[in-house]
């Protein structure tokens, strides 16, 4: 919001000036302001690996087939129209899920049938079109302005799922399609309430830029992550909280269109548009 307020005061400052075409411009730009609400979400952010190095036609044949193995695989565990929301970050997509859809559901079922979909889609690309998949959970209040996001939770899944121990972790397992890592308030509320199986994760300290914090890594079929370095925990694991929530993400369905703009997404970022689980 102190963007769009610096925005505002230099539209003050303009239109004393008497200008008809300042005015108009006055009335478009602050038309144009979005209104922010703050919402709460469960966050899906995935990153295909090294999908920046390839060429543009491939890269977008990669957008097109990750939006189609995102919409089968929550199709498959029951994940409907109402309550899914999406955002392209160009190598990949961010997920905000409503109360409708529980965070047990995310972890397990959900993660199990991208890993699915992606292994199907892997056998049938062009070889030099594999995709893997970082992904990263996190849940919180997200400053919804309709076709801007904003907000401390949509920042911390972008450092996650952009940290250099989740590249590393994938990189190392060779013969996965996918890695997982979830903060530390998604694990207590889901795995260490018991919710879901908590087997094949490990602790982790990530530190990216302005963000560090404790979260879980875990790579399907692994007993433990590969690749994994000493520095990568900083600390022990945190203690138990003494009352971990539990639960689904409290918020409200709705359909995106427009761009995220600055830091708190890693870059200026296009957004998609997701009308139930059709992204188009």
């Amino acid at each position: 919001m102190i963007q769009h307020r610096a925005v505002d005061v230099g539209v003050r400052e303009l239109s004393g000036s008497g200008l008809p075409q300042v005015g108009m411009a006055v009335g478009i730009l602050r038309r144009s302001l979005p209104v922010y609400v703050s919402r709460y979400y469960a966050l899906v952010v995935v990153d295909i690996e090294n999908w920046g190095g390839q060429p543009g036609a491939a890269q977008a044949r990669m957008q097109a087939a990750l939006r189609l193995i995102l919409e089968r695989a929550m199709v498959s565990v029951g994940i409907g129209s109402a309550g899914v929301r999406s955002t392209s970050r160009g190598d990949g997509m961010i997920i905000a899920l409503s109360t409708e859809v529980s965070k047990e559901l995310v972890t397990v079922p959900l993660v199990k049938a991208l890993n699915r979909e992606l292994r199907i889609y892997d056998d049938e690309c062009p070889p030099d079109e594999v995709m893997r998949l970082r992904v990263a959970l996190h849940a919180g209040d997200v400053h919804d302005g309709g076709t801007e996001w904003a907000g401390e939770a949509v920042v911390t899944a972008c450092r996650l799922v952009d940290s250099d121990v989740l590249h590393r972790v994938l990189t190392a397992a060779d013969t996965a399609v996918l890695a997982v890592i979830v903060s530390g308030s998604w694990y207590d509320a889901v795995l260490r309430a018991g919710w879901a199986v908590s087997t094949g994760y490990d602790h982790v300290r990530p530190a990216v830029k302005d963000y560090a914090g404790d979260a879980w890594i875990r790579v399907p079929g692994k007993a433990r992550p590969p690749g994994l370095l000493p520095s990568d925990t900083a600390s022990e694991p945190p203690p138990p909280p003494s009352a971990a929530g539990v639960g689904a993400a409290r918020s409200i369905s709705f359909t995106n269109n427009g761009t995220h703009v600055g830091d708190n997404v890693a870059g200026n970022k296009n957004t998609g548009r997701a009308d139930g689980v059709t992204f188009r």
